[in-house]
């Protein structure tokens, strides 16, 4: 297991968050008005996710509407494929 310190946070490159005291890093960054969001435990992807427009402007009542909306997603790391079939499925992929 990687040991991160608040100093190695410090140094971090911006959008890369290594969680202290795990192996865990999260990545994120905008592309065009999309955010990107990766998830890597012991430099290994093991979660990505794409949120089109999140980086674009909105207004505030925008905003609101999605609150109440908001999605919970709940993944295993290591589940089996059944698994990862069933989630992609209730999310319409």
């Amino acid at each position: 297991m990687t040991d991160y310190t608040e100093e190695d946070r410090a140094h971090a490159t911006p959008g890369h968050f290594p969680l202290v005291g795990s192996d865990i890093e999260i990545n994120a960054n905008i592309m065009g008005g999309d955010v990107m969001l990766r998830v890597n435990k012991a430099g290994v992807l093991v979660f990505r996710v794409k949120l089109e427009n999140a980086a674009t402007a909105m207004t505030s009542a925008t905003l609101m509407r999605f609150s109440p909306f908001a999605p919970d997603f709940f993944f295993k790391i290591g589940d089996s494929v059944e698994g990862l079939e069933r989630m992609r499925r209730s999310v319409g992929m």
